[in-house]
């Protein structure tokens, strides 16, 4: 029997129909089940008691102000380190309960600047990182890096609180003409570490859309460009950050960051996904990335009213907002320049099924606050193969599986299962085997598993049942 031309058209329509509302239907699931949810509270003993070490909070404290002063703070060594220009450079070590003593209004200390050692750059010091080991990282702040003219981008580093520090880095970056050293951040201990710095937009040369990676142990950096935009320049500008050794995170405002991986000084866009504050999040630039108990998190700062926002990256391609805090008040003075650090500090399991990590977040002239963010039953990821952390491994995962298939990802996120930092058909299996598996639960070997050819068969089939009823009644 010939089939009419009209019956056929038909026919592809419906298919196309069926595959639509499948993939509408997975779509949601995986979008209305992936609830996540955390908590971020001012920490009690900082700052005087509200989380909150304003600009001349103590009068005898003056190394934090209005001037645009201080830019770069790090967590490490379980201290703070403030790097302040008033009255000169220097890098100061805080109590990380408390800041600074509320009885004496002190804190504790410096670093070693040691002699004739700290030289050059727009500012001598500036922003500041700490590795795996302890060991503590500050850069400067060059304006239009020169080979020719000697104005070289320098990181300094410090072994330990009481060591003298060393050159680890001098020299144009990678990229002559660029403007460096707005921001900083670190991955790795001993001769893993390495270091990533954004270019600015503040000048104009080709490559300055991307960033510079520092070996300190080689005393190397490789400029890492992308053939087109975006990035944009000066896009990782005012906040980076690694979510692991070939993987960077970077923004300079506009309610978005860009997702990318690096190969030696080739790099590649991933995604550029919006951050979906729920007050909007144009101003959120400093950021600093950990994993607690399994989750990978970003805590991101605004350079407006001061802010902090957790958002999940569990699929860095889509960051799920958690939570927001702000434990300033009042009327802060402007941050004109948008700089500042974020930082992570210790994670402590409270032994009831949820986790706790301290928080810190400095925006140029507004102090410095302090946060617990406690990531709740809810929340924590403890299902292999559960890879949109909704609690169960169902076909919403198939779906971040397959829209991610063939891409890197930080090892372990988002739909790679088996742990490689590539999304394969491995991770497919891996899902498979755990079809069904919810927290606590055992292998669910007999459940039954779509697999990939099934879903698309199931609407065909559909289709066809339609269909064959619809030609009986032609005929």
């Amino acid at each position: 029997m010939i089939e009419r031309p009209g019956f056929m058209r038909a026919r592809k329509r419906f298919l196309v129909f069926s595959l639509v509302l499948l993939e509408g239907i997975l779509i949601a699931a995986s979008t209305c089940s992936a609830q996540l949810t955390g908590a971020l509270a001012p920490l009690a003993t900082f700052g005087g008691g509200d989380g909150w070490l304003a600009p001349f909070e103590y009068e005898d404290y003056p190394y934090l102000g209005v001037s645009n002063l201080e830019r770069g703070m790090a967590y490490g060594n379980g201290h703070l380190y403030l790097v302040s220009r008033n009255p000169t450079p220097g890098i100061r070590i805080l109590d990380a309960a408390t800041g600074v003593d509320p009885g004496t209004e002190l804190d504790l200390g410096s670093l070693n600047l040691g002699t004739g050692i700290i030289s050059g750059g727009t500012f001598a010091l500036n922003m500041v990182a700490v590795g795996g080991d302890g060991a503590i990282y500050v850069g400067n702040l060059q304006g239009t890096t020169s080979t020719a003219g000697g104005a070289f981008y320098k990181v300094y580093k410090w072994a330990n609180e009481s060591a003298t520090p060393t050159v680890a880095y001098s020299g144009n970056a990678g990229l002559d003409g660029a403007r460096i050293g707005d921001d900083i951040a670190v991955i790795g201990s001993g001769a893993s570490t390495r270091i990533v710095a954004g270019f600015g937009n503040n000048t104009s040369v080709t490559g300055n859309n991307g960033y510079a990676v520092i070996d300190p142990t080689a005393g190397t950096a490789t400029a890492v460009s992308f053939p087109s935009t975006p990035p944009n320049a000066g896009d990782f500008q005012l906040g980076i950050t690694f979510t692991d050794a070939n993987h960077v995170i970077g923004t300079r405002g506009g309610g978005t960051y860009d997702y990318t991986s690096y190969s030696g000084s080739a790099g590649t866009l991933i995604a550029t996904p919006t951050l979906a504050h729920p007050g909007g999040a144009t101003a959120e630039r400093q950021m600093a990335y950990d994993v607690i108990n399994g989750t990978p998190l970003l805590a991101i700062q605004s350079t407006g009213d001061a802010h902090v926002s957790i958002y999940s990256l569990a699929d860095p391609s889509n960051p799920v907002y958690l939570t927001d805090g702000n434990a300033t008040n009042g009327t802060l003075a402007t941050n004109g320049n948008s700089t500042g650090s974020v930082a992570w500090g210790p994670t402590v399991n409270n032994g009831d099924g949820t986790f706790s990590a301290s928080l810190y977040a400095m925006s140029t002239n507004a102090g410095i606050q302090a946060f617990t963010f406690t990531l709740s039953p809810s929340t924590v990821v403890s299902v292999p193969g559960d890879y949109n952390h909704n609690g169960v491994v169902d076909a919403a995962d198939y779906v971040l599986w397959r829209d991610t298939l063939n891409q890197s990802v930080p090892a372990g996120t988002g739909a790679d299962g088996d742990g490689d930092g590539v999304v394969t058909q491995a991770d497919y299996n891996f899902w498979r085997a755990r079809f069904g598996n919810t927290s606590g639960s055992g292998s669910l070997a007999s459940a039954n598993v779509p697999e990939p050819a099934s879903l698309v068969a199931c609407c065909v089939a559909c289709g066809m049942i339609t269909l064959a009823s619809r030609r009986r009644a032609l005929k």
